[in-house]
């Protein structure tokens, strides 16, 4: 039987929480937690945390996976929900901070990991990788523009690397959220909302689920959208 290795990078954020909650109730091997601090310890002795810093710097990716032993008989999965949020102008208020902030946020930080990534992706038997786009990035939208066009970036780089990634099984897809169930959203959406909003644990469930495809599944980018209750 292989072994199986789960990666999660932003792990204490909103939808971070949620997708560790899930996953670590299933049969990993090991769990390795990714952000830039942490807010209590794990009981789970499979959880490894470690605190990373700015990833859209790339000496800040040099060697992260160093203390991880992969070989054919190894399967990574790893999920990354790194990103940020700039927008509710209009593109002539945007400022030029804010443009390389989205573009390094968004796009840069998943560009050095996925480089760091495929080292020990090579020496794996196989391994599956899903980024966190945004439902904006497939329509064009007001006031989001910059933010928009970041995750777009993204969109190509996971269309791109899943075909490169053929050489050394390796999956790629995204998610792309449109508003999901957390904190911080509940202070603006209308409470008559909430039960259409995507809770943080059911993408962890969906996203448990579709590693078990992940195989042969590759080059995706994943809408949710809208949640029916139940």
């Amino acid at each position: 039987m292989k072994k199986k290795i789960l990666l999660i990078f932003g792990s204490e954020g909103g939808l971070g929480r949620g997708i560790t909650e899930s996953l670590s109730k299933d049969e990993y091997d090991e769990i390795y937690l990714y952000d830039m601090g942490f807010s209590g310890e794990h009981s789970d002795k499979r959880i490894v945390p470690t605190v990373i810093k700015d990833l859209s710097k790339r000496q800040n990716t040099t060697g992260l996976f160093d203390g991880i032993s992969a070989d054919r008989d190894t399967q990574l999965f790893l999920i990354s929900t790194i990103g940020g949020y700039a927008g509710g102008v209009n593109l002539e208020e945007f400022g030029e901070d804010d443009t390389d902030k989205m573009l390094s946020m968004n796009f840069k930080s998943a560009v050095n990991l996925m480089q760091e990534f495929i080292g020990l992706a090579r020496k794996a038997g196989n391994s599956s990788v899903i980024l966190t786009s945004a439902m904006t990035s497939l329509q064009g939208k007001a006031g989001v523009t910059v933010y928009g066009a970041s995750k777009a970036a993204l969109n190509y780089l996971v269309q791109s690397l899943a075909e490169e990634g053929k050489r050394y099984r390796m999956s790629v897809n995204a998610i792309a959220p449109y508003i999901l169930d957390t904190p911080a959203n509940r202070q603006w959406v209308p409470k008559e909302e909430f039960d259409s909003l995507i809770k943080p644990e059911e993408v962890g469930e969906f996203i448990g689920s579709f590693f078990k495809s992940s195989h042969f599944i590759s080059g995706n980018i994943i809408q949710l959208y809208h949640r029916f209750p139940i």
